[in-house]
């Protein structure tokens, strides 16, 4: 396979490494000819926004429980945490 490898172009060898030959030729039959830019961030911001908003509300959640059922908080600040909840 090392020879079959070192016949490819350089960026099909790392590709080869990482992956497989057999992956290489599939992704050179559907991308030949093309350029492409891979993105710095692996995941879309389409994702992160509700996730993060869904991580917040429970992040909220839990220090609601504990600001009120373990009594560590004063009315004020109960008050404020239920009037203005945190935002994503």
């Amino acid at each position: 396979m090392t020879k079959e490898l070192s016949s490819l172009n350089e960026v099909y060898q790392t590709i080869a490494k990482v992956t497989s030959l057999d992956d290489v030729l599939r992704l050179y039959q559907e991308f030949k000819g093309l350029t492409i830019t891979f993105p710095t961030k692996l995941i879309s911001a389409d994702y992160v926004k509700p996730y993060l908003k869904k991580e917040t509300q429970k992040g909220q959640q839990l220090w609601m429980y504990l600001l009120i059922f373990l009594n560590f908080a004063t009315q004020p600040l109960v008050d404020i945490l239920l009037v203005n909840p945190l935002k994503a």
